[in-house]
């Protein structure tokens, strides 16, 4: 369907449908990542690596902030160590 309305856009003269052209030859890729991604993650309960993950449409560009998860950071290891190496307990 969405292959049909870029059809008819292209076979429009106005500046409006051009511009309206030019913005879903730009969206659509995303959009077909997007149904491929859901379509691993969620149908199939794969997991993908943060950089192959589409999080938004429109700033294409963001990406995932990585963040701790379980046990202790590593700042915290090393505080712990100094802690215990100076008798600051």
């Amino acid at each position: 369907m969405l292959q049909q309305v870029m059809a008819a856009l292209g076979q429009q003269t106005g500046q409006q449908a051009k511009r309206l052209l030019r913005q879903a030859k730009e969206v659509l890729p995303l959009v077909e990542r997007v149904i491929a991604q859901t379509r691993t993650r969620v149908l199939e309960g794969k997991k993908m690596a943060s950089g192959q993950k589409v999080l938004s449409l429109f700033e294409p560009h963001t990406r995932a902030i990585a963040r701790h998860k379980g046990g202790p950071s590593s700042s915290l290891v090393a505080m712990s160590y100094w802690m215990k190496s100076t008798g600051a307990s």
